[in-house]
């Protein structure tokens, strides 16, 4: 997607021309992978020139419908121009969230567009994401007009079955993106948050973009109404921590250069046929898990309930050992009940 936000008529560090977002757009459109482009009707006819009969569907919404298609763009406005809120760290008055009427409400907006485009569904596709227009302005266009790692997605995906978000450490500051870094950690229920998602790429398969839509809502819902904002990669930030279940991090350096995930995706075709070829069925697979114990039937109890609350295969799947080495008699009859109880078999022949 791609709106003039008005970047180039602030002043400051966040000052950017609409015309090197353009270029970088252009640039991506040149791909030959199946897009759904969100744009105001005065882009159509130039983005139809580059895209001319590659795989395209338009979707339009002007600059100005964003104010009834964003749910809390009254609310994140009174955040945007409260002095408190601008003036919690040096660089965010010259920012354009801050500066910018749309720039936030776009921004988070993006998980919405997504979850859109997978019900229209127009090229009857699998998987779906999320790709921001000024994205070679940091990846090498390279990687989607030559080597066209777009079309290795769903390879990622097949070895994943995730959600996909790239993230990169972030320690810094007591704010992170404007958002004040302790309120963050509530959020993503934890003591510090050490990372920080990405929001210029993420996606995954369709049955589960519409879990994440209603998730991304809820967090998007309650941050804003309690006075919190920051950038969308704030929200993206608290459902990694939240739902790691359905979240798979792809993992970046510290600088927060997203092109090594697509210099991954050149060689993940061989990664999955590879992986497929040396993959079987557990039930061929014959596992036995071994506990070497001495005299405390105690720390072995402790290590099953350990098994039970964090991982239950470990008890239910392999075959299980308990290799006895214990010389006191008196722990025979506890360590028999435990064996029989969790369905290990005792090998005891003294301490050997």
């Amino acid at each position: 997607g791609l709106w003039d936000l008005g970047r180039g008529k602030i002043e400051g560090w966040g000052k950017r021309d609409f015309q090197q977002y353009k270029d970088r757009f252009f640039e991506l459109l040149k791909s030959d992978a199946q897009m759904c482009i969100w744009i105001p009707k005065e882009l159509e006819q130039e983005v139809l020139e580059i895209r001319k009969d590659k795989p395209t569907k338009l979707y339009f919404k002007e600059l100005e419908d964003f104010k009834t298609w964003f749910p809390f763009f009254n609310e994140l406005q009174k955040i945007r121009t409260n002095e408190e809120w601008r003036n919690f760290a040096g660089w965010l008055p010259e920012s354009p969230q801050a500066a910018l009427e749309f720039y936030n409400p776009m921004m988070m907006t993006k998980m919405f567009m997504l979850n859109d485009t997978t019900i229209f569904d127009p090229f009857a596709s699998d998987y779906f994401f999320w790709i921001d227009g000024g994205l070679t302005s940091t990846v090498p266009k390279g990687y989607f007009t030559k080597d066209n790692v777009l079309d290795n997605l769903d390879y990622y995906c097949e070895l994943t079955e995730k959600f996909v978000h790239i993230t990169y450490p972030y320690t810094a500051n007591d704010e992170i993106h404007g958002f004040e870094r302790k309120k963050m950690a509530e959020y993503c229920g934890v003591n510090f948050v050490d990372y920080v998602a990405r929001g210029g790429f993420f996606g995954g398969r369709k049955s589960i973009i519409s879990q994440m839509n209603g998730l991304y809502y809820s967090v998007l819902e309650t941050t804003i109404k309690s006075g919190y904002m920051g950038a969308d990669e704030c929200l993206f930030t608290i459902l990694c921590h939240r739902h790691p279940d359905i979240i798979h991090r792809f993992e970046i350096e510290g600088n927060g250069l997203v092109w090594p995930f697509f210099e991954n995706l050149k060689t993940i075709r061989e990664t999955v046929k590879k992986t497929k070829r040396g993959l079987k069925p557990f039930s061929d697979v014959k596992t036995t898990l071994y506990v070497l114990t001495y005299n405390s039937p105690k720390q072995f109890e402790t290590l099953i309930k350990s098994f039970e609350e964090v991982d239950h295969d470990f008890l239910s799947k392999p075959r299980k050992v308990l290799l006895n080495n214990s010389i006191d008699r008196t722990t025979d009859d506890d360590y028999r009940i435990l064996c029989e109880k969790y369905g290990f078999e005792e090998v005891k022949k003294d301490n050997i």
